[in-house]
Protein backbone atom coordinates (compact mmCIF):
# COMPACT_ATOMS: atom_id res chain seq x y z
CA UNK A 1 0.00 0.00 0.00
CA UNK A 2 1.37 3.42 -0.95
CA UNK A 3 0.64 6.17 1.58
CA UNK A 4 -0.61 9.54 0.31
CA UNK A 5 -1.78 12.76 2.01
CA UNK A 6 -3.27 16.22 1.58
CA UNK A 7 -1.47 19.28 0.07
CA UNK A 8 -0.19 21.56 2.80
CA UNK A 9 -1.57 25.10 2.83
CA UNK A 10 0.83 27.94 1.98
CA UNK A 11 3.10 28.87 4.90
CA UNK A 12 1.42 31.55 6.99
CA UNK A 13 3.32 34.57 8.22
CA UNK A 14 4.95 34.37 11.62
CA UNK A 15 2.66 35.75 14.30
CA UNK A 16 4.35 37.15 17.37
CA UNK A 17 2.82 36.22 20.73
CA UNK A 18 0.45 38.79 22.15
CA UNK A 19 -2.03 40.69 20.02
CA UNK A 20 -1.71 43.85 22.08
CA UNK A 21 0.98 46.32 21.13
CA UNK A 22 3.51 46.56 23.93
CA UNK A 23 6.09 49.21 24.63
CA UNK A 24 9.68 47.99 24.40
CA UNK A 25 12.15 49.05 27.08
CA UNK A 26 15.30 50.50 25.48
CA UNK A 27 18.24 48.11 25.83
CA UNK A 28 16.21 45.75 28.01
CA UNK A 29 17.38 42.15 27.83
CA UNK A 30 15.20 39.88 25.72
CA UNK A 31 13.52 37.01 27.49
CA UNK A 32 14.48 33.56 26.22
CA UNK A 33 11.02 33.15 24.67
CA UNK A 34 11.22 36.51 22.83
CA UNK A 35 14.77 35.70 21.72
CA UNK A 36 13.52 32.47 20.18
CA UNK A 37 10.68 34.24 18.35
CA UNK A 38 13.02 36.98 17.10
CA UNK A 39 15.44 34.40 15.72
CA UNK A 40 12.58 32.54 14.07
CA UNK A 41 11.50 35.78 12.39
CA UNK A 42 15.01 36.58 11.17
CA UNK A 43 15.46 33.12 9.68
CA UNK A 44 12.07 33.40 7.96
CA UNK A 45 13.11 36.73 6.47
CA UNK A 46 16.38 35.25 5.21
CA UNK A 47 14.45 32.56 3.37
CA UNK A 48 13.48 35.30 0.92
CA UNK A 49 17.11 35.82 -0.12
CA UNK A 50 18.04 33.68 -3.12
CA UNK A 51 21.39 31.89 -3.17
CA UNK A 52 20.97 29.79 -6.31
CA UNK A 53 18.12 29.32 -8.76
CA UNK A 54 16.80 26.53 -6.54
CA UNK A 55 17.78 27.40 -2.95
CA UNK A 56 17.63 30.36 -0.62
CA UNK A 57 20.50 31.14 1.76
CA UNK A 58 18.94 29.16 4.61
CA UNK A 59 18.16 26.05 2.57
CA UNK A 60 21.66 26.13 1.07
CA UNK A 61 23.28 26.15 4.51
CA UNK A 62 24.89 29.56 3.99
CA UNK A 63 23.49 30.96 7.26
CA UNK A 64 25.94 29.80 9.92
CA UNK A 65 24.28 31.46 12.90
CA UNK A 66 21.83 34.08 14.15
CA UNK A 67 22.26 36.19 17.30
CA UNK A 68 19.46 38.18 18.89
CA UNK A 69 19.81 40.69 21.71
CA UNK A 70 17.94 43.87 22.53
CA UNK A 71 20.81 45.87 21.03
CA UNK A 72 21.68 43.85 17.92
CA UNK A 73 20.43 41.32 15.41
CA UNK A 74 23.46 39.49 14.07
CA UNK A 75 23.62 37.15 11.09
CA UNK A 76 26.76 35.20 10.27
CA UNK A 77 27.15 33.82 6.76
CA UNK A 78 29.56 31.21 5.44
CA UNK A 79 30.06 32.17 1.80
CA UNK A 80 32.40 30.51 -0.66
CA UNK A 81 35.01 32.56 -2.58
CA UNK A 82 33.04 32.08 -5.81
CA UNK A 83 29.98 33.83 -4.32
CA UNK A 84 29.11 37.49 -4.88
CA UNK A 85 29.61 38.21 -1.19
CA UNK A 86 28.75 41.93 -1.30
CA UNK A 87 25.41 41.35 -3.01
CA UNK A 88 24.41 38.45 -0.75
CA UNK A 89 25.42 40.30 2.43
CA UNK A 90 23.47 43.37 1.31
CA UNK A 91 20.38 41.33 0.50
CA UNK A 92 20.54 39.52 3.84
CA UNK A 93 21.00 42.82 5.67
CA UNK A 94 17.94 44.28 3.92
CA UNK A 95 15.86 41.24 4.86
CA UNK A 96 17.06 41.36 8.47
CA UNK A 97 16.29 45.10 8.69
CA UNK A 98 12.77 44.50 7.39
CA UNK A 99 12.30 41.87 10.08
CA UNK A 100 13.76 44.25 12.68
CA UNK A 101 11.32 46.99 11.64
CA UNK A 102 8.37 44.62 11.99
CA UNK A 103 9.55 43.59 15.45
CA UNK A 104 9.98 47.25 16.43
CA UNK A 105 6.42 47.97 15.27
CA UNK A 106 5.21 45.00 17.29
CA UNK A 107 7.02 46.27 20.37
CA UNK A 108 9.29 43.25 20.72
CA UNK A 109 12.46 45.24 19.89
CA UNK A 110 13.58 48.80 20.49
CA UNK A 111 14.15 51.09 17.50
CA UNK A 112 17.82 51.42 18.49
CA UNK A 113 18.45 47.74 17.76
CA UNK A 114 21.09 47.45 15.03
CA UNK A 115 21.43 44.86 12.28
CA UNK A 116 24.85 43.37 11.58
CA UNK A 117 25.49 40.81 8.83
CA UNK A 118 28.99 39.35 8.52
CA UNK A 119 30.67 36.85 6.26
CA UNK A 120 32.82 34.39 8.19
CA UNK A 121 35.03 33.87 5.16
CA UNK A 122 35.89 37.59 5.08
CA UNK A 123 36.83 37.79 8.77
CA UNK A 124 40.55 38.09 9.69
CA UNK A 125 40.54 34.64 11.29
CA UNK A 126 38.75 33.04 8.39
CA UNK A 127 39.63 29.56 7.21
CA UNK A 128 41.66 29.08 4.03
CA UNK A 129 39.65 29.43 0.83
CA UNK A 130 39.67 25.69 0.18
CA UNK A 131 38.31 24.99 3.65
CA UNK A 132 35.56 27.58 3.34
CA UNK A 133 34.51 26.30 -0.05
CA UNK A 134 34.41 22.79 1.40
CA UNK A 135 32.13 24.04 4.16
CA UNK A 136 34.39 24.51 7.20
CA UNK A 137 34.83 27.38 9.64
CA UNK A 138 38.07 28.91 10.84
CA UNK A 139 38.57 26.08 13.28
CA UNK A 140 37.99 23.41 10.66
CA UNK A 141 34.53 22.59 12.01
CA UNK A 142 31.86 21.82 9.41
CA UNK A 143 29.34 24.55 8.67
CA UNK A 144 26.33 22.42 7.79
CA UNK A 145 22.68 23.36 7.70
CA UNK A 146 22.00 20.43 10.02
CA UNK A 147 24.49 21.58 12.68
CA UNK A 148 22.77 22.54 15.92
CA UNK A 149 22.41 26.23 16.61
CA UNK A 150 20.09 27.62 19.31
CA UNK A 151 18.75 30.24 16.91
CA UNK A 152 18.25 28.18 13.80
CA UNK A 153 17.20 24.96 15.39
CA UNK A 154 18.32 21.52 14.36
CA UNK A 155 18.02 21.53 10.57
CA UNK A 156 18.02 18.01 9.20
CA UNK A 157 19.56 17.15 5.87
CA UNK A 158 16.62 14.97 4.80
CA UNK A 159 14.08 16.52 2.44
CA UNK A 160 11.17 15.66 4.74
CA UNK A 161 12.54 17.46 7.83
CA UNK A 162 14.67 20.08 6.16
CA UNK A 163 12.49 23.01 7.18
CA UNK A 164 11.75 21.76 10.71
CA UNK A 165 13.62 23.68 13.37
CA UNK A 166 12.91 21.56 16.43
CA UNK A 167 11.50 18.07 16.97
CA UNK A 168 10.17 17.29 20.45
CA UNK A 169 8.87 13.94 21.68
CA UNK A 170 5.78 13.66 23.88
CA UNK A 171 6.13 10.27 25.49
CA UNK A 172 4.92 7.91 28.19
CA UNK A 173 5.78 4.31 28.96
CA UNK A 174 2.24 3.67 30.17
CA UNK A 175 -0.87 4.08 28.06
CA UNK A 176 -3.97 5.93 29.19
CA UNK A 177 -2.21 8.71 31.09
CA UNK A 178 -3.29 11.51 28.72
CA UNK A 179 -0.21 11.66 26.50
CA UNK A 180 -2.07 12.49 23.28
CA UNK A 181 -4.25 15.08 25.02
CA UNK A 182 -1.11 16.68 26.43
CA UNK A 183 0.58 16.67 23.02
CA UNK A 184 -2.28 18.45 21.27
CA UNK A 185 -2.83 20.97 24.07
CA UNK A 186 0.90 21.75 24.10
CA UNK A 187 0.73 22.24 20.32
CA UNK A 188 -2.18 24.65 20.78
CA UNK A 189 -0.27 26.57 23.47
CA UNK A 190 2.77 26.91 21.19
CA UNK A 191 0.51 28.02 18.35
CA UNK A 192 -1.00 30.72 20.57
CA UNK A 193 2.54 32.01 21.09
CA UNK A 194 2.95 32.54 17.36
CA UNK A 195 4.85 29.40 16.33
CA UNK A 196 4.11 27.14 13.37
CA UNK A 197 3.47 23.72 14.84
CA UNK A 198 3.14 20.24 13.39
CA UNK A 199 1.82 17.16 15.19
CA UNK A 200 2.74 13.61 14.22
CA UNK A 201 0.79 10.75 15.78
CA UNK A 202 3.29 7.88 15.80
CA UNK A 203 1.02 5.46 17.66
CA UNK A 204 0.05 3.03 14.89
CA UNK A 205 -1.94 0.64 17.07
CA UNK A 206 -3.96 3.33 18.85
CA UNK A 207 -3.93 6.62 16.90
CA UNK A 208 -5.66 9.41 18.83
CA UNK A 209 -5.11 12.45 16.62
CA UNK A 210 -8.27 11.98 14.49
CA UNK A 211 -10.42 11.92 17.64
CA UNK A 212 -8.66 14.92 19.20
CA UNK A 213 -8.42 17.18 16.14
CA UNK A 214 -11.37 15.86 14.19
CA UNK A 215 -11.34 15.26 10.44
CA UNK A 216 -8.83 17.25 8.39
CA UNK A 217 -9.86 20.16 6.20
CA UNK A 218 -9.42 17.87 3.20
CA UNK A 219 -9.29 14.13 3.76
CA UNK A 220 -7.84 13.43 0.32
CA UNK A 221 -4.46 11.73 0.49
CA UNK A 222 -1.83 13.12 -1.86
CA UNK A 223 1.84 12.92 -2.75
CA UNK A 224 4.08 15.91 -2.15
CA UNK A 225 5.97 17.44 -5.08
CA UNK A 226 9.23 16.95 -3.17
CA UNK A 227 11.05 13.64 -3.22
CA UNK A 228 13.43 12.09 -0.73
CA UNK A 229 17.20 11.79 -1.11
CA UNK A 230 16.86 8.33 -2.62
CA UNK A 231 14.04 9.34 -4.94
CA UNK A 232 11.32 7.94 -2.68
CA UNK A 233 7.95 9.66 -2.56
CA UNK A 234 7.02 11.96 0.32
CA UNK A 235 3.58 12.52 1.80
CA UNK A 236 1.71 15.78 2.12
CA UNK A 237 0.69 16.43 5.73
CA UNK A 238 -2.96 16.93 6.54
CA UNK A 239 -4.24 20.24 7.89
CA UNK A 240 -6.39 19.97 10.99
CA UNK A 241 -7.36 22.96 13.13
CA UNK A 242 -4.37 24.97 11.98
CA UNK A 243 -1.77 22.24 12.49
CA UNK A 244 0.22 20.26 9.97
CA UNK A 245 -0.79 16.78 11.07
CA UNK A 246 -0.12 13.15 10.23
CA UNK A 247 -1.63 10.04 11.78
CA UNK A 248 -2.10 6.44 10.76
CA UNK A 249 -5.75 7.02 11.63
CA UNK A 250 -6.05 9.53 8.76
CA UNK A 251 -4.67 6.99 6.29
CA UNK A 252 -6.29 3.77 7.43
CA UNK A 253 -9.15 3.38 9.90
CA UNK A 254 -8.80 -0.41 10.08
CA UNK A 255 -6.91 -2.09 12.94
CA UNK A 256 -3.16 -2.28 12.38
CA UNK A 257 -1.89 -5.86 12.61
CA UNK A 258 1.88 -5.53 12.57
CA UNK A 259 4.88 -5.97 14.81
CA UNK A 260 8.65 -5.80 15.01
CA UNK A 261 10.55 -4.35 12.10
CA UNK A 262 7.40 -3.76 10.06
CA UNK A 263 5.92 -1.61 12.83
CA UNK A 264 9.15 0.37 13.17
CA UNK A 265 9.17 0.97 9.41
CA UNK A 266 5.62 2.33 9.38
CA UNK A 267 6.37 4.58 12.35
CA UNK A 268 9.40 5.93 10.51
CA UNK A 269 7.28 6.60 7.40
CA UNK A 270 4.66 8.49 9.39
CA UNK A 271 7.23 10.97 10.72
CA UNK A 272 10.23 11.08 8.40
CA UNK A 273 8.52 10.55 5.03
CA UNK A 274 6.22 13.57 5.26
CA UNK A 275 7.00 16.91 3.60
CA UNK A 276 6.60 18.96 6.78
CA UNK A 277 8.21 22.05 5.23
CA UNK A 278 8.56 25.11 7.45
CA UNK A 279 7.74 24.34 11.06
CA UNK A 280 9.09 25.91 14.21
CA UNK A 281 8.28 22.84 16.31
CA UNK A 282 7.19 19.33 15.34
CA UNK A 283 5.64 17.46 18.26
CA UNK A 284 5.73 13.67 17.99
CA UNK A 285 3.08 11.78 19.95
CA UNK A 286 5.09 8.63 20.65
CA UNK A 287 3.49 5.23 21.22
CA UNK A 288 3.63 3.98 24.82
CA UNK A 289 6.52 1.77 25.86
CA UNK A 290 10.28 1.55 25.29
CA UNK A 291 10.49 -0.79 22.30
CA UNK A 292 11.41 -0.76 18.61
CA UNK A 293 9.14 2.16 17.71
CA UNK A 294 10.57 4.49 20.36
CA UNK A 295 14.18 3.66 19.51
CA UNK A 296 13.50 4.12 15.79
CA UNK A 297 11.97 7.55 16.36
CA UNK A 298 14.86 8.67 18.57
CA UNK A 299 17.42 7.52 16.01
CA UNK A 300 15.67 8.88 12.90
CA UNK A 301 14.30 12.18 14.20
CA UNK A 302 17.13 13.19 16.57
CA UNK A 303 14.81 14.74 19.15
CA UNK A 304 15.84 18.09 20.59
CA UNK A 305 14.02 17.23 23.80
CA UNK A 306 11.21 15.18 25.31
CA UNK A 307 8.15 15.84 27.44
CA UNK A 308 7.17 12.86 29.60
CA UNK A 309 3.53 12.39 30.64
CA UNK A 310 2.45 10.42 33.70
CA UNK A 311 0.02 10.36 36.62
CA UNK A 312 0.88 10.45 40.35
CA UNK A 313 0.18 6.71 40.59
CA UNK A 314 3.19 4.77 41.98
CA UNK A 315 2.74 2.27 39.15
CA UNK A 316 2.90 5.02 36.53
CA UNK A 317 5.87 6.63 38.30
CA UNK A 318 7.85 3.39 37.95
CA UNK A 319 7.32 3.61 34.20
CA UNK A 320 8.35 7.27 34.17
CA UNK A 321 11.75 6.22 35.47
CA UNK A 322 12.04 3.72 32.60
CA UNK A 323 11.06 6.36 30.06
CA UNK A 324 13.60 8.88 31.34
CA UNK A 325 16.26 6.16 31.31
CA UNK A 326 15.45 5.43 27.65
CA UNK A 327 15.90 9.07 26.66
CA UNK A 328 19.14 9.17 28.64
CA UNK A 329 20.46 6.21 26.66
CA UNK A 330 19.80 8.00 23.35
CA UNK A 331 21.01 11.38 24.68
CA UNK A 332 17.66 13.19 24.53
CA UNK A 333 17.16 15.73 27.35
CA UNK A 334 13.85 15.58 29.20
CA UNK A 335 12.48 19.13 29.07
CA UNK A 336 9.65 18.59 31.53
CA UNK A 337 7.15 16.18 33.02
CA UNK A 338 3.37 16.54 32.89
CA UNK A 339 1.65 14.95 35.86
CA UNK A 340 -1.82 14.47 34.44
CA UNK A 341 -5.12 13.73 36.22
CA UNK A 342 -3.49 14.38 39.58
CA UNK A 343 -6.62 15.58 41.34
CA UNK A 344 -10.33 16.16 40.74
CA UNK A 345 -12.64 18.75 42.25
CA UNK A 346 -16.42 18.94 42.16
CA UNK A 347 -17.26 22.27 40.53
CA UNK A 348 -20.82 21.98 41.85
CA UNK A 349 -19.71 21.35 45.44
CA UNK A 350 -20.75 24.81 46.61
CA UNK A 351 -24.24 24.51 45.14
CA UNK A 352 -24.68 21.04 46.65
CA UNK A 353 -23.56 22.31 50.06
CA UNK A 354 -25.99 25.25 49.92
CA UNK A 355 -28.91 22.99 48.98
CA UNK A 356 -28.04 20.51 51.74
CA UNK A 357 -27.70 23.29 54.32
CA UNK A 358 -31.06 24.80 53.38
CA UNK A 359 -32.79 21.43 53.50
CA UNK A 360 -31.44 20.54 56.95
CA UNK A 361 -31.34 23.99 58.51
CA UNK A 362 -27.56 24.22 58.91
CA UNK A 363 -25.92 27.42 60.04
CA UNK A 364 -24.00 29.61 57.63
CA UNK A 365 -20.70 28.52 59.19
CA UNK A 366 -21.60 24.84 58.82
CA UNK A 367 -22.70 25.40 55.21
CA UNK A 368 -19.40 27.11 54.41
CA UNK A 369 -17.41 24.29 56.01
CA UNK A 370 -19.39 21.70 54.06
CA UNK A 371 -18.84 23.60 50.81
CA UNK A 372 -15.10 23.70 51.47
CA UNK A 373 -15.07 19.93 52.04
CA UNK A 374 -17.02 19.18 48.85
CA UNK A 375 -14.96 21.56 46.70
CA UNK A 376 -11.57 20.38 48.00
CA UNK A 377 -9.55 18.57 45.30
CA UNK A 378 -9.17 14.83 45.78
CA UNK A 379 -5.88 13.10 44.95
CA UNK A 380 -7.07 10.15 42.89
CA UNK A 381 -3.72 8.43 42.48
CA UNK A 382 -1.86 9.57 45.57
CA UNK A 383 0.51 12.41 46.29
CA UNK A 384 2.37 14.26 43.55
CA UNK A 385 5.67 12.80 42.34
CA UNK A 386 7.09 16.23 41.50
CA UNK A 387 9.46 16.28 44.47
CA UNK A 388 10.77 12.79 43.68
CA UNK A 389 11.41 13.79 40.06
CA UNK A 390 13.35 16.85 41.17
CA UNK A 391 15.37 14.94 43.75
CA UNK A 392 16.12 11.88 41.60
CA UNK A 393 16.57 13.41 38.15
CA UNK A 394 16.99 17.15 38.57
CA UNK A 395 13.91 17.82 36.41
CA UNK A 396 12.64 21.19 37.57
CA UNK A 397 9.67 21.72 35.24
CA UNK A 398 6.89 19.43 36.50
CA UNK A 399 3.45 20.61 35.38
CA UNK A 400 0.44 19.31 37.29
CA UNK A 401 -2.86 19.11 35.37
CA UNK A 402 -6.07 18.13 37.22
CA UNK A 403 -8.69 15.71 35.95
CA UNK A 404 -11.40 17.82 34.32
CA UNK A 405 -14.71 16.05 33.62
CA UNK A 406 -15.86 18.97 31.45
CA UNK A 407 -12.95 18.39 29.07
CA UNK A 408 -13.87 14.74 28.52
CA UNK A 409 -16.06 15.26 25.43
CA UNK A 410 -13.70 17.92 24.01
CA UNK A 411 -10.26 17.44 25.58
CA UNK A 412 -8.51 20.20 23.63
CA UNK A 413 -8.59 23.81 24.83
CA UNK A 414 -8.39 25.61 21.49
CA UNK A 415 -11.00 28.22 22.32
CA UNK A 416 -8.82 29.91 24.92
CA UNK A 417 -9.60 30.39 28.63
CA UNK A 418 -12.75 28.65 29.82
CA UNK A 419 -15.17 29.65 32.54
CA UNK A 420 -14.38 27.13 35.28
CA UNK A 421 -11.31 27.99 37.41
CA UNK A 422 -9.99 24.42 37.14
CA UNK A 423 -10.17 24.54 33.35
CA UNK A 424 -8.40 27.90 33.28
CA UNK A 425 -5.74 26.41 35.55
CA UNK A 426 -5.25 23.50 33.14
CA UNK A 427 -4.82 25.80 30.15
CA UNK A 428 -2.42 27.94 32.19
CA UNK A 429 -0.40 24.81 32.94
CA UNK A 430 -0.07 24.02 29.23
CA UNK A 431 0.87 27.63 28.51
CA UNK A 432 3.54 27.43 31.22
CA UNK A 433 4.90 24.23 29.67
CA UNK A 434 4.97 25.89 26.24
CA UNK A 435 6.89 28.86 27.63
CA UNK A 436 9.41 26.59 29.32
CA UNK A 437 9.85 24.57 26.13
CA UNK A 438 10.46 27.71 24.06
CA UNK A 439 13.05 28.93 26.57
CA UNK A 440 14.77 25.55 26.49
CA UNK A 441 14.91 25.51 22.68
CA UNK A 442 16.12 29.11 22.58
CA UNK A 443 19.12 28.54 24.81
CA UNK A 444 20.01 25.11 23.46
CA UNK A 445 21.46 22.32 25.51
CA UNK A 446 23.62 23.74 28.33
CA UNK A 447 27.10 22.40 28.79
CA UNK A 448 27.08 20.33 31.99
CA UNK A 449 29.76 20.76 34.65
CA UNK A 450 32.97 18.80 34.14
CA UNK A 451 33.35 16.32 37.01
CA UNK A 452 36.45 14.18 37.53
CA UNK A 453 37.93 12.20 40.42
CA UNK A 454 41.67 12.68 40.97
CA UNK A 455 42.08 9.89 43.53
CA UNK A 456 41.39 12.08 46.54
CA UNK A 457 38.45 14.36 45.66
CA UNK A 458 35.95 15.24 42.95
CA UNK A 459 37.20 18.11 40.80
CA UNK A 460 34.23 20.15 39.54
CA UNK A 461 34.64 22.67 36.74
CA UNK A 462 31.86 25.03 35.66
CA UNK A 463 31.67 28.61 34.35
CA UNK A 464 35.47 29.03 34.43
CA UNK A 465 35.62 28.03 38.10
CA UNK A 466 36.82 24.85 39.78
CA UNK A 467 36.20 23.32 43.17
CA UNK A 468 36.96 20.13 45.08
CA UNK A 469 34.39 17.92 46.79
CA UNK A 470 35.20 15.08 49.19
CA UNK A 471 33.76 11.67 48.19
CA UNK A 472 32.07 11.16 51.57
CA UNK A 473 30.37 14.58 51.36
CA UNK A 474 28.88 13.72 47.98
CA UNK A 475 27.87 10.22 49.10
CA UNK A 476 25.81 11.71 51.93
CA UNK A 477 23.85 13.78 49.39
CA UNK A 478 22.48 10.67 47.69
CA UNK A 479 18.67 10.78 47.35
CA UNK A 480 18.06 7.31 45.93
CA UNK A 481 15.28 5.04 47.21
CA UNK A 482 17.74 3.14 49.43
CA UNK A 483 18.88 6.32 51.17
CA UNK A 484 15.65 8.35 51.38
CA UNK A 485 12.05 7.25 51.85
CA UNK A 486 10.19 8.25 48.69
CA UNK A 487 6.96 9.13 50.51
CA UNK A 488 8.17 10.96 53.61
CA UNK A 489 11.45 12.34 52.27
CA UNK A 490 13.23 11.23 55.46
CA UNK A 491 16.58 9.47 55.49
CA UNK A 492 16.35 5.71 55.84
CA UNK A 493 18.09 3.86 58.64
CA UNK A 494 21.06 2.09 57.06
CA UNK A 495 24.73 1.50 57.92
CA UNK A 496 26.88 4.59 57.42
CA UNK A 497 29.20 4.57 54.41
CA UNK A 498 32.82 3.63 55.01
CA UNK A 499 35.04 6.61 55.69
CA UNK A 500 37.35 5.66 52.82
CA UNK A 501 34.59 5.25 50.21
CA UNK A 502 35.64 6.30 46.70
CA UNK A 503 33.92 6.31 43.31
CA UNK A 504 34.76 3.47 40.93
CA UNK A 505 32.70 4.65 37.94
CA UNK A 506 31.41 8.02 36.71
CA UNK A 507 28.87 8.13 33.89
CA UNK A 508 27.09 11.19 32.53
CA UNK A 509 23.33 10.57 32.42
CA UNK A 510 21.62 12.83 29.91
CA UNK A 511 22.32 16.53 30.30
CA UNK A 512 21.38 16.91 33.92
CA UNK A 513 22.82 14.14 36.11
CA UNK A 514 25.89 12.02 36.86
CA UNK A 515 25.74 8.34 37.84
CA UNK A 516 28.35 7.28 40.42
CA UNK A 517 29.27 3.70 41.30
CA UNK A 518 30.87 3.54 44.75
CA UNK A 519 33.50 1.21 46.15
CA UNK A 520 31.00 -0.24 48.69
CA UNK A 521 28.69 -1.34 45.87
CA UNK A 522 26.20 1.52 46.22
CA UNK A 523 24.91 3.26 43.08
CA UNK A 524 23.94 6.95 43.11
CA UNK A 525 22.46 9.35 40.58
CA UNK A 526 23.26 13.00 41.33
CA UNK A 527 21.66 15.97 39.54
CA UNK A 528 24.35 18.44 38.56
CA UNK A 529 23.07 20.87 41.16
CA UNK A 530 24.56 18.48 43.75
CA UNK A 531 27.92 19.68 42.39
CA UNK A 532 26.95 23.23 41.34
CA UNK A 533 24.22 24.93 43.45
CA UNK A 534 21.56 26.47 41.21
CA UNK A 535 22.50 24.44 38.13
CA UNK A 536 19.47 23.94 35.89
CA UNK A 537 17.41 26.86 37.21
CA UNK A 538 19.46 29.64 35.67
CA UNK A 539 21.07 30.83 38.93
CA UNK A 540 24.31 28.82 38.85
CA UNK A 541 27.34 31.08 38.74
CA UNK A 542 30.02 28.44 38.85
CA UNK A 543 31.41 25.58 40.85
CA UNK A 544 31.02 25.77 44.63
CA UNK A 545 33.90 27.29 46.55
Amino acid sequence: MRYLALAWAAAHALQHPGARRRRATPCAALSAADEFVVKVGVVDALRGVAYTDEDDVVAAGVVAGVRATSAELGVELALAPKDDADAIVAACAAAARACRDALVADGTLDAACEVRVTDAAAAPAAAPAAAVEAGADAGGNPLRSDAYDPGLGNYRTGAALRGVRHVVAVSSCKGGVGKSTTCVNLAAALQRRGLRVGVCDADVHGPSLPALLGPPADATVRLAPEVGEDGRELLEPFEARGFAAMSFGYLNDAPAYMRGSRLAGVVQQLCASVAWRRLDVLLVDCPPGTGDAQLTLAQVLDFDGAVVVTTPSPLAFADVVKGIALFDEVDVPVVGVVENMGSVADARGGAKAAAFAARHGLSAAAAAELAALLEAPLDLFGASSARKLRDMWGIEDVVEVPLLPALGPTPVGFAGPREAPAERAALAAYDDLARHLMEFLARGRPAPPAVEFDGAAFVVGHANRTARLAPLDLYRRCRCALCVDENSGRARSRPPPPADVVPLTLKRTGNYALAVGWSDGHQSLFPYRAFVPGYGDGTAAGAPD
